[in-house]
């Protein structure tokens, strides 16, 4: 009698977890379906950036990216990099070398909201590359790195071709021309 009894407790006792369980589970699941609640339709971002020595087109690089609109501040994000990573060597207190690793190439960075307004994208592009060292020496012997940056934000249209930024690289006649094409999915 007293080993049916424990067995029934048990018994009732792994019932009552296993609906507390299940409860804690639809809570939680509950919960991540609210983090994304904002979460709007998927879009892909299509950018173009050409460079133009003078008005001679040089060089074109296409980019591409998938990212979904919100309106909640911070919610949208997408990122693109295509960087090498460069060895700079630097000494600290003790004058002992130390090499630190920077990216060099593409970053590019984009948010996209959905507003009253229409359609605002937020894009940063960092474009940096390898300075000629044609009669140029550093002291450290670090390479000379040069770097273009388009940091801008506006309302867009949907398929249509717009031109985000123009920027002049301060060492050179190039000039670098950031587009970009947004397409809902």
């Amino acid at each position: 009698m007293l080993k049916r009894i424990a067995w029934c407790l048990l018994v009732l006792l792994l019932v009552v977890s296993g609906v507390a369980l299940a409860q804690e589970t639809k809570a939680l699941t509950s919960e991540r379906r609210n983090q994304f609640a904002d979460v709007g339709p998927t879009y892909r971002l299509d950018f173009t950036i050409r460079e133009l020595d003078e008005q001679k087109l040089v060089n074109t690089r296409n980019y591409s990216m998938l990212i979904t609109s919100s309106t909640v501040r911070g919610g949208s994000r997408a990122k693109v990099n295509a960087v090498t990573k460069m060895p700079v060597v630097t000494g600290n207190k003790d004058g002992v070398p130390t090499t630190t690793y920077i990216n060099v190439g593409l970053t590019l960075n984009s948010e996209l909201y959905e507003t009253d307004h229409g359609y605002l994208l937020m894009v940063y592009a960092e474009i940096g590359g390898l300075a000629p060292m044609e009669g140029v020496s550093t002291p450290s012997g670090n390479p000379l790195i040069r770097a273009v940056e388009i940091s801008t934000q506006g309302h867009i249209v949907l398929d249509k071709t717009q031109l985000l930024g123009s920027v002049d690289d301060v060492y050179s006649k190039h000039r670098f021309q950031l587009e970009v094409v947004t397409k809902k999915l």
